[in-house]
């Protein structure tokens, strides 16, 4: 429910009454004394869009008024291990086997009337989730069990064994029952059930098809209910909204409401348009702003604005060419391991990313940390660097069936090799990117061009109905089977459902896989390579050794057969002004990591004990 934003966010702040002092980054710490202020902020408001936590374009689910049931405190690279704070879960514990997790329900977490968030709440939402299909990749068992009003029990089915159980059920945000709970029939469980058949009798399988077709057009029901008010239960209410801005105010009921210093926001409407937003960062009106698409000279123009001061701070994601392999001759490894060594990433990353990025040593579907995290150092030596090399790349297409005539490559029918480099508007690094690497390509003798998309979110649509031979991914994520199932996951067709992986072929129009990846292929040192299947093995395994081995595997794999081109490694780049407020944590990574999406989610730095008004 909440959005990932690639799109700079700002926040404008003006401020009315004393400061206070910031405790610890512990949401146990002692809160400060209280203080009044206002802060303005840029938003992109839907028109229409309906209050509600599930809908695409909705506006119940964003801008701090929805919080999940635990708080991302701290993560380690490496590793699937994370800590986290209490919130709207005042307690959990796991079984064994890690198949269940039960949680007791904080007795101070209210919705924002007043009223208290119960195991009715908790156990609504998962229905809901059942009915969207947002639960598939680890299996929630249906239903839920309400022991009482303040603990539930969540379950795996059977078939599944995803070592992230705890992790999703702690990061769900809740919705209220007491609105959502008309919109579902009485026999819903029943329904759900009959959905998750996957076996071979045909009756069961009609029944299963029915069921589908139900939540399918319940979901969209759900999607489009406009609630009558905005039910909060995070840091911040909706009090108003119109075309221009929407007005939050503090929900003082929410569970954490004392470490909250910031009692309204007004979000104005900035259409999700990045050069406004840098405008205004240029002009010193913004206290916080992060951006994933800003130049280094972009970025030298606001570090001279009175006030303002950069920060970086590491991360897990890398831009990267990527390519579908539905379409010649993208699908012969020869062509795109040529077009690796075609390629200078070196001015690649100077023009597009020398601030904000690190330069990639090589090419594993990770950022370079992840690899020396999980490779041996004989592996580490062991991949190929694809350093720029020409005369390599030449003999490799000529291997592919591809001649050059008059300096232009041709393709083993006989037409001539052209390449369109899709990006997105508002992405200048991508931009900038692509240009060079266009120019690099052309001077090779493949003529090659950079055509933008409108938007991201259009970008995003076309994806998966691959309408894009080549264009930019961005591979992140801190968890193995995440920042590998970019690649190896749904992009190649293989999903999960009802607690079993399934693959869709890129013939299966509509299923999502636009990358078309073999489903085997042949990995010096490994034999034959399964990707998909070793890649849902990560989600399946508790096991560090083993997940240790299959990342292993499956980052020499992509190494040896370039699904992707690494560009660069992303550095999160942003400005704080400290005109407005004091005690930033840009330097604590912890901190800035954990508070993702919308850079930083309303609240977030607040409830780690940090920002002082000046």
């Amino acid at each position: 429910m909440k959005r990932l934003r690639y799109l700079a966010t700002v926040l404008i702040a003006t401020l009315i009454g004393t400061s206070y002092a910031a405790g610890a980054p512990r949401v146990d710490a002692k809160s400060p004394t209280a203080s009044q202020h206002t802060y303005y902020g840029i938003a992109n408001i839907q028109q229409g869009a309906p209050l509600n936590f599930f809908s695409p374009s909705g506006m119940g689910g964003q801008w701090g008024s929805d919080i999940t049931m635990a708080q991302l405190g701290d993560w380690h690279f490496g590793s699937n291990m994370f800590n986290f704070i209490p919130v709207i879960a005042k307690s959990w514990k796991t079984s064994k086997n890690g198949k269940q997790v039960t949680v007791d329900i904080n007795p101070k977490a209210k919705w924002s009337n007043g009223k208290p968030i119960t195991a009715r709440d908790l156990y609504v939402t998962a229905q809901i989730e059942q009915i969207r299909g947002t639960v598939e990749p680890y299996g929630l068992a249906n239903p839920i069990t309400m022991v009482n009003s303040h603990e539930v029990i969540y379950k795996q089915i059977s078939s599944s064994n995803y070592n992230l159980f705890l992790r999703q059920m702690l990061f769900q945000t809740i919705a209220p029952a007491a609105q959502y709970a008309s919109l579902l029939p009485s026999d819903i469980n029943t329904t759900i059930k009959d959905s998750q058949y996957t076996g071979t009798d045909p009756a069961l399988a009609a029944k299963a098809k029915t069921a589908l077709t139900t939540l399918s057009g319940l979901a969209k029901k759900i999607e489009a209910f406009n609630p009558p008010q905005n039910l909060s239960d995070g840091p911040y209410k909706i009090q108003a909204v119109s075309p221009s801005e929407i007005v939050l105010a503090k929900n003082n009921d929410y569970a954490l409401a004392s470490k909250i210093r910031i009692d309204k926001l007004v979000l104005r409407n900035d259409n999700d348009d990045n050069q406004t937003i840098w405008n205004m960062t240029l002009a010193g009106q913004t206290y916080q702003m992060t951006s994933g698409g800003m130049t280094p000279q972009l970025i030298d123009q606001m570090k001279h604005v009175s006030g303002n001061s950069f920060y970086k701070v590491s991360s897990t994601a890398s831009l990267q060419m990527i390519f579908n392999e539905n379409v010649p001759p993208y699908n012969n490894v020869k062509v795109r391991q040529a077009l690796a060594y075609i390629i200078d990433r070196k001015p690649v990353w100077r023009v597009a990313a020398l601030v904000a990025g690190s330069q990639s040593t090589t090419i594993t579907g990770g950022v370079d940390a992840n690899a020396r995290a999980y490779l041996t150092k004989a592996q580490l030596k062991s991949l190929t660097p694809y350093k720029k090399n020409l005369k390599t790349a030449a003999k490799l297409l000529q291997q592919a069936g591809m001649t050059k005539k008059n300096d232009k490559w041709y393709l083993s029918d006989g037409s001539q090799w052209t390449m369109t480099l899709y990006t997105v508007a508002g992405f200048n690094d991508v931009i900038e990117a692509f240009q060079n690497i266009a120019n690099q390509l052309s001077s090779f003798g493949i003529d090659a061009q950079p055509q933008l998309v409108p938007t991201y979110a259009q970008y995003l649509q076309d994806l998966p109905n691959q309408k894009y031979a080549v264009g930019f991914w961005i591979g992140t994520s801190p968890i193995p089977y995440n920042f590998l199932a970019r690649l190896y996951g749904g992009p190649d067709g293989y999903n999960v459902e009802n607690g079993q992986l399934v693959h869709y072929t890129a013939a299966d129009k509509g299923k999502g896989n636009w990358l078309n990846f073999p489903t085997s292929v042949k990995v010096k040192g490994y034999g034959n390579v399964k990707v998909g299947p070793l890649t849902y093995a990560l989600s399946q395994t508790r096991d560090p050794a083993k997940i240790r081995k299959i990342v292993q595997e499956l980052m020499i794999t992509t190494n040896q057969y370039v699904p992707e081109i690494t560009m660069w490694d992303v550095i999160q780049t942003g400005f704080v002004n400290q005109k407005y407020f004091s005690n930033y944590p840009i330097k604590n990574v912890s901190v800035m990591r954990s508070c993702t999406g919308d850079y930083p989610p309303i609240g977030c730095w607040e409830n780690f004990g940090y920002i002082t008004p000046k």
